[in-house]
């Protein structure tokens, strides 16, 4: 028998605070690397009877798109707490890829869902926004970069769809490759972002031991 988990009810004028719940137990379902998400889970995972769902959303796609901009605010929030008080360019730039990289080690189910193949073109209008903002986070930096004299960058759009691309990359084999050294080392990370982002490499990189992570 499956078992359904309980909860208690929100006080009366408190409705909202069950859409936050049903967000909740369907990103605890999507930790779990559950692919094929299901109102019926949902509902069991939220502790509530499944016709209350629709109180909050129309059916699994919105939930599920509400999911994907949740996970996109939540990656920009760390990138963002990563910057904080960084003010050397070069470094905003390292800490922004990090940031990047180490929300996708840490939820690769999240990170999954973020960059799944399957997305219909209502999804996209409606998650769109967020993923530009997540890139945008990168050029912006790399535009700094070249403000301050560090990067030669002609198009820090360009150059950051470029970065981007290099760090997803890594960060999907680093998913899969586990104890492959090298994919984890920072400072591999760091000279791929130097080198796409067309930013001078520091004269320490002349002692081997600077590129130890």
């Amino acid at each position: 028998m499956v078992s359904v988990k309980t909860r208690q009810r929100n006080a009366r004028g408190a409705g909202g605070r069950l859409r936050v719940e049903i967000i909740e137990a369907t990103i605890r379902l999507i930790d779990q690397g559950i692919d094929r998400l299901s109102l019926s889970a949902i509902a069991r995972e939220a502790g509530i009877a499944q016709p209350s769902i629709y109180d909050h959303f129309p059916g699994i796609e919105s939930i599920r798109t509400e999911v994907i901009r949740g996970c996109y605010g939540d990656l920009i929030e760390r990138i963002s707490q990563a910057q904080r008080d960084v003010e050397d360019p070069v470094e905003r730039v390292e800490v922004t890829c990090f940031a990047y990289v180490e929300y996708g080690a840490e939820f690769p189910h999240r990170y999954a869902l973020l960059f799944r193949a399957k997305r219909d073109q209502e999804e996209k209008r409606a998650v769109g926004d967020r993923g530009a903002a997540a890139l945008q986070t990168l050029v912006d930096s790399i535009a700094a970069c070249k403000t301050a004299g560090r990067s030669t960058s002609v198009d820090p759009y360009d150059d950051g769809v470029a970065v981007w691309s290099a760090i997803h990359g890594l960060t999907t084999l680093r998913a899969t490759r586990p104890h492959f050294a090298q994919l984890h080392s920072k400072a591999m990370l760091r000279e791929i972002v130097h080198r796409l982002a067309c930013i001078g490499a520091p004269s320490s990189w002349s002692d081997p031991m600077a590129r130890v992570p």
